[in-house]
Parts: C-alpha cells; sequence; structure tokens
C-alpha cells in the first residue's frame, strides 16, 4: 500500500531548515534505496532508523514523515542522475513515526444487517454455521470486551446495538434479540454505506455482516435490470467520496431455513432451506488495513479461511504494493549468463554483461515477497493475471511458491523473506532497457460466479451459490476505486537490464 509522488523538484525551505547539513549515513542509505525509483519497506524502515538515529527531519525524537519524504526526493533529484519518480510505502501515514505509534490498539465496530432475508440464517432448524463463523471472527478480536468496540443493527438505516460483544456471543438467536431495531423489509445500503464509510476513523476496522442483497422500498414490478443498474450506480457514487477507506469483502456459505425474499416480491417471502451465501465486509483506512492482516496482534483475526464456510475475498485499495523482490544471481531456473551491475548490494535490481544459453535462451529468476499483496495464492501465481513491458520480449516462464527445499544460501542472502520465484525468460536479443512486471487489479471470477440475474427460482441449481445483482454491487465499488478506463495494478516491478 503506496502512494507514488511524480515530478517533485525543489528544495523546500523548512526541509533545508531541518536538514541543512551532510548525513553521510542517511544519504548513502537513500542514494541505494531510489536507484530503482521504489522504496521497498524494509528500505524505508531503514531510512527512518537512520534520521533517527542523526536526528534529521525529527521533533523530539519523532520524524516527521513529510519532511523526510521531502528529503529522500530532494537527494534522488540533485544526487541522483535521472530519477524524477519515487515510490514511497505508506504504512506509516502519521505526520510523525515512533516505534510505539502503530501500536495502539485498533477499535472495531460491528454491524450487522437484520433483514427478512438475513433471519433466517440464525434460525433454530439451521446447523449454526452463520453464528459460528460470526462467533469465531468476534472471538479473534483483541480485547473485545473494550468499551472501544461497538456494534450495530443496519436495515431501513443504522441502529446502536446497547449489548457487549460478550451478549451477542452468548445469544442463542442473534436476530430474535434485535428484533424492534429498524425495519427488515428492506436494506438502505445508501445509508448503510456511507455511514460506515463515515463513522470509520483512524485507527478504527467496521466489519459489516450481510447477504448485500440489493433491494429498496418498490421493487415489485420494476425491471430487474433497472435495479440492478441502480446498484451499480449507488455504489460508484458513494465509495468514490470515500477516496481514504480500504474495503474488503469476504464471501461464505452457511445453512439457511426459511423465508426468503426475491428482488420481485420483497414483502412476500419464499421458503428455502439449504445453503446459501453471504459477505463480511472490512473497511479500514490502509494502515489500518496492513495491520490487520501484518501485525502479530491480528494473525487470528486476518487468518479467514478458518471461518466456517470460507470460499473467497477481494480487497478493494487505490494504492498499490511495491513488494521486496530481487535477482538470484545463482540459481537452477536461469539460463544463459549475467551478472549483477557493481553496487548492487544485496538487493538485485539492475543486471547486465549478458550471454545466452545454448539454446540461445536467457531466464532470470526474481524472489519476490507477496506476503504484503493482499490477494489469494491463486491469483498471484496465474501468469495471465500479469503483463510485461519489455524491450528484448521477456515473458514469464513460471511463478511458484517458495518451498522449504527452494531457501537455499543464495536465497537466503538476497531475499529471505520471499514467497515466490518469478522467471523471466526470452529467446530474442537482448537489449538496454527497463523491464517492466506488474500484477493487474482485476476483479477476480469469483465474483461473477457468485451473482444471480434472477433469484425468484429458489429451486435453480446455482440459487446455493449466488446473490442477485451481486457482481453489480462490486463492479460499482470497483469503478469508484480505479474510474481511470486502464487496468490498475497490484504492484509493479522494473528491473534494469544493461546488455
Amino acid at each position: 500500500m503506496y502512494i507514488h509522488h511524480r515530478n517533485l523538484i525543489g528544495v523546500f525551505v523548512y526541509l533545508g531548515l531541518l536538514c541543512s547539513c551532510s548525513h553521510s549515513n542517511l544519504e548513502r542509505i537513500v542514494k541505494n534505496a531510489v536507484k530503482d525509483e521504489n522504496i521497498s519497506l524494509e528500505e524505508w524502515e531503514s531510512i527512518t532508523q537512520a534520521a533517527q538515529e542523526e536526528n534529521v527531519c525529527c521533533s523530539e525524537g519523532q520524524v516527521n514523515i513529510a519532511d523526510l519524504k521531502s528529503y529522500v526526493l530532494d537527494v534522488a533529484h540533485t544526487k541522483m542522475r535521472g530519477i524524477e519518480d519515487v515510490t514511497f510505502p505508506t504504512v506509516q501515514m502519521n505526520t510523525f513515526m515512533n516505534a510505539d505509534s502503530s501500536k495502539e490498539p485498533i477499535k472495531f465496530k460491528f454491524f450487522l444487517e437484520r433483514s427478512g432475508s438475513m433471519i433466517p440464517y440464525d434460525s433454530p432448524r439451521t446447523k449454526g454455521d452463520f453464528k459460528s463463523a460470526i462467533s469465531r471472527l468476534l472471538n479473534s478480536i483483541p480485547d473485545r470486551n473494550s468499551d472501544n468496540n461497538l456494534m450495530y443493527v443496519v436495515n431501513n438505516s443504522v441502529y446502536p446495538y446497547q449489548q457487549t460483544y460478550k451478549d451477542f456471543l452468548r445469544s442463542k438467536d442473534i436476530f430474535n434479540d434485535t428484533k424492534g431495531l429498524g425495519d427488515p423489509r428492506y436494506t438502505d445500503f445508501t445509508c448503510i454505506f456511507d455511514s460506515i464509510l463515515t463513522r470509520t476513523q483512524a485507527n478504527e476496522l467496521s466489519i459489516l455482516v450481510s447477504d448485500l442483497i440489493y433491494s429498496t422500498k418498490d421493487m415489485t414490478m420494476v425491471n430487474p435490470q433497472k435495479i440492478k443498474n441502480e446498484a451499480q450506480s449507488m455504489t460508484t457514487s458513494i465509495f468514490k467520496t470515500h477516496a481514504d477507506k480500504d474495503v474488503l469483502v469476504m464471501k461464505l456459505h452457511a445453512d439457511y431455513n426459511g423465508k426468503y425474499y426475491p428482488y420481485n416480491s420483497p414483502n412476500k417471502g419464499v421458503h428455502y432451506a439449504g445453503n446459501r451465501p453471504f459477505y463480511i465486509m472490512l473497511t479500514a483506512n490502509p494502515e489500518v488495513m496492513h495491520r490487520i492482516f501484518f501485525d502479530d496482534a491480528y494473525k487470528e483475526f486476518s487468518d479467514m479461511s478458518r471461518l466456517e464456510g470460507f470460499e473467497d475475498y477481494y480487497c478493494f485499495s487505490r494504492t498499490p504494493a511495491t513488494p521486496y523482490y530481487s535477482v538470484l544471481l545463482s540459481d537452477k531456473r536461469n539460463k544463459g549468463r549475467f551478472s549483477a551491475v557493481r553496487g548492487s548490494g544485496t538487493t538485485i535490481h539492475s543486471v547486465e554483461d549478458f550471454k545466452a544459453d545454448r539454446d540461445g535462451k536467457v531466464s532470470i529468476t526474481l524472489a519476490v515477497d507477496l506476503s504484503g499483496v493482499i490477494t489469494d495464492d491463486d491469483y498471484k501465481e496465474d501468469k495471465d493475471n500479469y503483463e510485461i513491458s519489455s524491450l528484448s520480449d521477456f515473458e514469464i516462464d513460471e511463478i511458484e511458491e517458495i518451498e522449504p527445499e527452494d531457501r537455499t544460501q543464495t536465497l537466503e542472502h538476497y531475499a529471505p523473506n520471499a514467497t515466490h520465484l518469478i522467471v523471466l525468460s526470452t529467446d530474442k536479443e537482448i537489449k538496454n532497457e527497463t523491464l517492466s512486471l506488474r500484477l493487474k487489479d482485476k476483479l477476480p471470477e469469483w465474483v461473477e460466479e457468485s451473482t444471480s440475474e434472477d433469484d425468484t427460482d429458489v429451486t435453480s441449481k446455482d440459487f446455493s451459490e449466488t446473490t442477485f445483482a451481486f457482481s453489480y454491487l462490486m463492479q460499482g465499488i470497483y469503478e469508484a476505486f480505479h474510474p481511470s478506463t486502464e487496468t490498475p495494478v497490484f504492484f509493479e516491478l522494473k528491473l534494469i537490464i544493461n546488455k
């Protein structure tokens, strides 16, 4: 989750006052970090540590992030020839950063949809899958009984739930215990989404449990395509005004027994018994979402696959990541000969002196840490999800998750935290270039596969797996996050090649 600064030039007066003298160690670290125009999280941590040690861009022992970034850009523009763009990590977005600033516990807000089609998930006749999944999620919240953790019930609006997490977990019938809160006949997602996005403040995570079925007061006799188009327009309109949030949508399934309300008869239900999908939506600013997945305190909470009925997830984010990566000079997958550009150290992003193998092929193995990319492993390992820009016509030969037997001395030296190996190959002439490798950020296939165009037939074979208009809601959010016609990316890696 990174922020891109483009073409920032000049020396800031305030920066000059703070950072006017020579800082040889900090400057050296910065020069090494910006050589490839991408600063990894590991490199950024080294920069901030050096800044603290030398009291550069600091106030009362705390690093001013804005000033430090300006210092880095100044070094890049004045000391490093030809560097105009620098990509910064945004894990720390506070104005100041110190060792304890990220340790404040995250506050949790829980929103439960209580509508007609939600109540049968916790019917006494079900196996209890729904309650089990939610209970396991809430039980994994550190300090879940804190007064800072709030609960709400949503349907036609958002209503405070006066009980505690402990009361909720002990409940034998959560929908009966929340009876009387709001109007369960329809769900006003315009109000709900806007309220959640607005109420989720810094250092907070909001959890919405819902079937995400778009329904309004007057849907009887309305063209279903009109309803779906309205759902898409609604989410685009709301989410584009909250650019400071990341949103993760998780699909689960659970036993269901009771009345289901199709789009064309919101006031007259049809009995259904069987599996039904439901969804858990997490909302937070990018720094909190990052902590949820990578702070050890929330390790249990972020292990979504352990939840009863878990199927898939997707995270909407406007801030692409730049993972740590390095070329492995000695690897069984390499073909031909090449060497690291002098001064590369233990992070190799530039290679030179190429000589093809006997079959005319060159293969370069990249070790990449994809643990910070919030998407599932199948997506990361699918070559069709990547795109390469290369004058030498390099292509992805293979993508492998690193197994214990792959942890060679070379890997431990150049990329000890790498999770995947990406092999780039070509049999064409090597040219001087900056190769670009991108992982495209597309809506995953499971979103479309989870969508029903018509939910009036509860006996249809896909009814147990699909949700009416679901992909339209998701496409609306996607367009709010990525309004450009260009396909967004999870990350972009650059490899400098000198023949």
